[in-house]
């Protein structure tokens, strides 16, 4: 992550939120949800959580099952790969490690195992979903605030984008995986767009901790400010 960006996105006090948005250059966007579409199974994307979620759901459009190999299954952030699945048991650092985890706390006093199921068996016209991994995992606090103002966006290409990634994933309609199928979707933040949070959640407490904003898109993802 390119530290002048978090520079920009950092505000003094804990009354603002910063909104990301994301785009893709060979990802269909259908009603700010991301889609990926063959004569096997439909990918759709939804990244709207707390630091964004590498959250997706695969629907298998044949008769017959799919499987999904997670072995050969990887993302991509910001050309730092980590995997969707861990050889056997294993003990992993979530200080080191578990800031990537989703719904996990980025740092822990003791080691998590980490034992993922290496292959997923997709029944006909079935939908499987999968959440793993944060999209911005470092913590905002190690960094010095600055004061832009109530309102403040910035914008960005591919060439520029403080965050891009892909998501790697490999199926096949026999278990044995004798003929396989690619997906490879890719995603770059295009926008951050720092708000005071009364105009981003515009309903109190009750909305924030449902989740609840009119800013809401499975295209995009927040950060809370402190």
């Amino acid at each position: 992550m390119k530290l002048s960006v978090l520079f920009l996105i950092l505000l003094l006090g804990s009354c603002k939120t910063a909104l990301l948005e994301v785009k893709s250059e060979n990802t269909r966007l259908n009603n700010r949800t991301f889609i990926v579409e063959n004569d096997t199974l439909i990918i759709s994307y939804d990244f709207w959580c707390p630091r964004g979620v590498m959250a997706f759901s695969i629907t298998n459009k044949l008769n017959v099952p799919i499987y999904a190999d997670w072995r050969k299954s990887s993302l991509i952030l910001n050309s730092k790969k980590l995997d969707y699945w861990i050889d056997n048991e294993r003990r992993v650092t979530a200080g080191v490690y578990g800031t990537y985890l989703f719904n996990t706390p980025g740092f822990l006093s003791t080691s998590v195992v980490m034992r993922p199921e290496r292959i997923t068996f997709i029944p006909p016209n079935a939908i499987v979903t999968y959440a793993r991994f944060v999209l911005w995992p470092m913590k905002l606090s190690e960094y010095q605030n600055t004061f832009f103002g109530p309102l403040s966006e910035f914008f960005y290409d591919k060439s520029n984008t403080p965050l891009h990634f892909n998501n790697f994933l490999t199926y096949s309609t026999t278990e044995s995986f004798e003929k396989e199928g690619y997906v490879n979707s890719q995603f770059y933040v295009s926008s951050i767009t720092i708000m005071n949070n009364d105009k981003f959640w515009r309903g109190g407490r009750d909305s924030y901790n449902n989740q609840q904003s009119p800013n809401q898109g499975a295209n995009r993802f927040f950060i809370q400010l402190n």
